[in-house]
């Protein structure tokens, strides 16, 4: 028995007190959440109602929708933090209009309408992405963010934005400014007035100085959009270096030319290209020269006018109108909107009966000018993929027959999400993030599976060497049909970056990713829409940093493959190899590593399938040659850009068409004040070369050449050129 002076003191010391029940407090409505938030998905009711699950189903909701917007960007706009860090954002917009409302969109934030059309879906307002703080950057690093399926409705005469000067503003009241560079696609978007004010649709700003040369800040190095109509406008390309509009209606003439005076074509100005695409403009000065935006469109003045600030382009297929089997992503459908849905909500992301959501497949379109259906299958066998879902249920759902979303977090694998039935949709919204633990890919297509739409996803490098990142066709030059191809859109792959996602620092010069190619295509009859592949350089010796390793970015060995929108930067050899016959590939940015010395040789683009044909197609030069001074002589001298030729078949070389091609010498910060190397002609030895007494100007071949043997032209329009 225990003495009762024992018992005293312990009940003395609130052992025998019963414990409270510990209440959770809930956060009241119209707050917004104030604590470390991983991932987040928000949807958005024009009523004034917010709600919001994080990665465990846990839900809060609020009003005030403005107020969250603004916390949002707060986080996504912080450069140290947000652009290699590890949130992942999807604003859902549900149809209505939403008025007075203004939205900035930071890094890894997708704003999406949930309606039928974009139509269904109405911003009045702004949704806009900021230039960097820093003059000379402005929006160079504005990647990882876009929009898609709504309408903008251009009005800033009811609110300031924060951080805009009231002159700003007042300059600035009708154009919509979304300052962007790669890796944020815009698709299927109107861009509307809310006034009698024409409404306009700006892709980056001039800004003023930068540095003593006196340049103009605001650059950017963009980009995609497809789908977009402006109804009354123009798009401001601006300081854009190069941007890439397919199926797009809008009046491209005068956007671009009212913002350069004489002289301002020295800003930046590449290459801007349309595929595809209607300007109302042409369409009504003389409806029997036709509606496509094309060289056959433009008299001889128009050109030589419009050639300070673009390159104008033909739709496929050489003399051919339009395009041939292309459609738009697949999009997330909404189908209820009535008040019952609130109530719905929690259970969107973790049933998977889709009893909230539905996939609509667009049907494939042939010969499109101008703007696509987006109208098609209503896919309702749908599996949503949470933090909690294996790789294992993940590729069984896929076997029987599943399509799946993605949540927006960042999923870790060792084993490929495989792909292995026709017709699968696997998509995402929010910019979620597969990276690599082991030695497989990240996402592997089988070659039996045509027909497989795969959508927006961010493709990531582990420190354990890869042979590709992305697989299009498990066994080489197997599989596809011309009647169901499979299209892959919105990928952004990357090697040797993202500090936070894998769990370290770059502190030391190790090997911090690694792939042998980031993307193989073996599958005959594929498409590729939007395609971004990355790879780190090494940084100056001094500085922080670590050293990645991948030889190429795409290889293709697939016939009949087509691409759109393609830009590749930084590997280690050939930045694309084409070995499959009737290639077509239609604006290309390839830019050549900057940290590679001596007898590098390698030129941007190999091709050694027959009957290649490309058009838009740029290489980029920018050797870092400053680690140290007594290294400056060993910058690259890489003999051409663009080579069309296979040892000991001339039909290769022969049978390749080129339109449009350029090389192009530039400087960076980190650059010698005399930086060296050059890129000695544009295609096969032929054209002018590009080094520091060019710097910042395109060396243009293959358009418009009286004699291709000297391949030296001025005007980059029309005419396909043989490569030799």
């Amino acid at each position: 028995m225990v003495p009762i002076f024992i018992v005293l003191i312990l009940w003395a010391a609130g052992v025998f007190k019963k414990k409270k029940k510990k209440r959770r407090r809930r956060r009241p409505p119209g707050t917004v959440p104030t604590e470390k938030i991983l991932f987040n998905t928000y949807m958005l009711n024009p009523n004034d109602i917010w709600t919001y699950w994080d990665e465990t189903g846990s839900k809060i909701w609020g009003t005030n929708i403005q107020a969250l917007v603004r916390n949002i960007f707060a986080k996504q706009n912080d450069k140290q933090t947000a652009e290699y860090g590890y949130r992942r954002v999807l604003i859902f917009l549900l149809p209505g209009e939403y008025v007075n409302f203004h939205i900035k969109v930071g890094y890894y934030t997708s704003v999406v309408g949930l309606g039928e059309t974009a139509a269904d879906t109405v911003v009045r307002g702004s949704i806009e992405v900021s230039n960097d703080d820093h003059p000379c950057i402005g929006a160079l690093d504005n990647n990882y963010r876009n929009i898609s399926n709504l309408t903008i409705e251009v009005d800033k005469t009811t609110m300031i934005p924060e951080g805009e000067s009231q002159t700003q503003l007042e300059q600035d009241l009708h154009s919509n400014y979304f300052r962007v560079s790669k890796g944020s696609p815009i698709r299927n978007i109107i861009i509307a007035r809310a006034d009698e004010m024409r409404a306009n649709f700006a892709l980056s700003e001039l800004t003023g100085g930068c540095g003593s040369e006196g340049l103009t800040g605001g650059y950017a190095s963009g980009g995609f959009m497809s789908n977009v109509l402006l109804e009354d406008g123009h798009v401001r390309y601006g300081a854009q270096h190069q941007f890439f509009s397919r199926n797009c209606q809008f009046d491209f003439r005068a956007g671009l030319l009212e913002q350069f005076p004489a002289g301002g074509e020295e800003i930046a100005v590449w290459n801007i290209y349309l595929l595809g695409c209607i300007s109302e403009a042409i369409k009504t000065a003389d409806s029997q020269r036709g509606d496509t935006v094309s060289s056959h469109n433009l008299e001889q003045n128009e050109i030589e006018e419009l050639h300070r600030s673009t390159t104008i382009n033909k739709c496929p297929s050489n003399d051919a109108v339009g395009m041939d089997w292309i459609a738009d992503p697949p999009f997330v459908l909404v189908k209820d909107t009535t008040p019952g849905l609130m109530a719905s909500i929690p259970q969107i992301r973790y049933n998977q009966d889709t009893a909230t959501f539905s996939i609509i497949k667009p049907s494939l379109v042939n010969n499109s000018s101008g703007l696509i259906t987006t109208a098609g299958e209503q896919l309702s066998n749908v599996f949503i993929v949470v933090s909690t879902t294996s790789i294992k249920t993940i590729n069984k759902k896929l076997n029987d027959g599943v399509n799946l979303i993605f949540s927006p977090l960042l999923y870790y694998f060792d084993e490929p999400v495989r792909i292995t039935r026709t017709g699968t949709v696997v998509m995402t919204l929010g910019y979620a993030t597969i990276i690599t633990t082991g030695s497989n890919p990240a996402i592997v297509i089988d070659s039996a599976a045509e027909g497989v739409r795969l959508s927006g996803f961010l493709l990531q490098a582990g420190k354990k060497i890869t042979k590709s990142l992305l697989l299009v066709g498990n066994q080489p030059r197997r599989g596809g049909a011309a009647s169901n191809p499979t299209i892959i859109y919105d990928i952004i792959l990357r090697v040797g970056t993202g500090e936070k996602e894998l769990g370290f620092h770059f502190t030391d010069f190790e090997k911090i990713g690694a792939c042998e190619t980031m993307v193989v295509v073996n599958q005959h009859y594929t498409v590729l829409d939007n395609i971004w592949c990355w790879r780190a350089p090494t940084p100056p010796l001094g500085s922080e940093g670590g050293f990645s390793e991948v030889d190429h970015g795409i290889v293709v060995t697939g016939d009949r493959v087509r691409m759109f929108g393609v830009c590749v930067e930084h590997t280690l050899k050939e930045q694309i190899i084409w070995e499959g016959a009737h290639g077509e590939l239609y604006f290309q940015v390839l830019t050549l590593p900057p940290d590679v010395f001596g007898d590098w040789m390698f030129p941007g683009i190999r091709v050694t399938g027959k009957n290649f044909k490309g058009s838009g197609l740029g290489v980029y030069a920018s050797f870092e040659t400053t680690y140290t001074k007594d290294r400056k002589n060993e910058a690259p001298q890489v003999p051409t850009g663009i080579l069309t030729y296979k040892a000991d078949d001339d039909d290769v070389l022969d049978s390749a068409e080129i339109e449009s091609a350029f090389t192009i010498f530039v400087d960076t910060p980190d650059s010698d004040p005399d930086p060296d190397g050059s890129i000695d002609s544009v295609f096969n030895g032929r054209g002018p070369k590009s080094d520091a007494s060019n710097m910042f100007h395109p060396q243009w071949c293959g358009t418009l050449c009286d004699d291709v043997n000297k391949c030296d032209c001025s005007i980059p329009y029309t005419k396909w050129c043989n490569a030799i």
